[in-house]
């Protein structure tokens, strides 16, 4: 893997890239994506911040989706949508950093059901139908909270005190659901390290992967 470099960006001055745009340093920053938004979304649930911790869920969701999409374009062949995907994901947001009004370009991004449609087809899954539309609906259902739709912000009404909380749901029933939700998001990122461990050659390091999540489980009472 190749190290960032820095580049000039006009009157902001310097800027740092990745000399070297393919699939694999993709994948690196999808899961760099991952981990942080995991990290930020514990944070949060540390302070019962239910609203907040589900839309960084969402980001995350989409970021193990992305990982996992791009490593099964490595193991099984680049097709047409990983390279679209590609060229969207790659795309300066300005044209001219010193113009940035009139110089905005829209990336003509790889709609989120074609990516999920791809990953169920390619993984085998006996109904890829179901499985496709399971996944939409989940990602739609948490969607809610990103875009603050009215029953998605209801979560953080305390009936008990009859008002909002927005300092934090902890002690709520809704802080205790949200707490266990967060659990999936972390076994599905450790999901997608393990198939990008193999999309990088490295056989050993997604079993060992596979080993923690095993553990995971175990330390959590909890299966998948």
């Amino acid at each position: 893997m190749e190290r960032p470099v820095l580049r000039d960006a006009g009157r902001r001055g310097k800027i740092l890239r990745l000399p070297k745009q393919d699939i694999r340093h993709a994948i690196l920053l999808k899961l760099v994506a991952s981990l942080s938004g995991l990290n930020a979304a514990y944070i949060l649930v540390q302070r019962g911040h239910v609203l907040e911790q589900a839309a960084i869920e969402r980001v995350v969701d989409d970021a193990q989706d992305d990982v996992v999409f791009l490593s099964l374009g490595v193991l099984k062949g680049e097709t047409d949508l990983h390279r679209r995907y590609l060229d969207a994901f790659w795309a300066e947001e300005f044209g001219d950093v010193d113009d940035t009004l009139n110089s905005h370009q829209s990336r003509p991004m790889v709609p989120r059901d074609k990516i999920r449609a791809y990953i169920v087809n390619t993984a085998g899954v006996s109904d890829p139908s179901s499985a496709t539309r399971a996944a939409r609906v989940v990602a739609k259902t948490i969607s809610g909270f990103v875009h603050l739709a009215a029953p998605h912000i209801m979560e953080i009404y305390r009936p008990d005190l009859g008002r909002f909380s927005v300092t934090g749901m902890l002690g709520t029933p809704r802080e205790s659901d949200h707490r266990d939700d967060y659990w999936n998001y972390v076994y599905r990122v450790g999901l997608a390290f393990a198939i990008a461990a193999k999309a990088f050659g490295s056989e050993d390091h997604s079993q060992a992967v596979r080993f923690h999540l095993e553990e995971f489980q175990e330390a959590t009472g909890r299966s998948f």
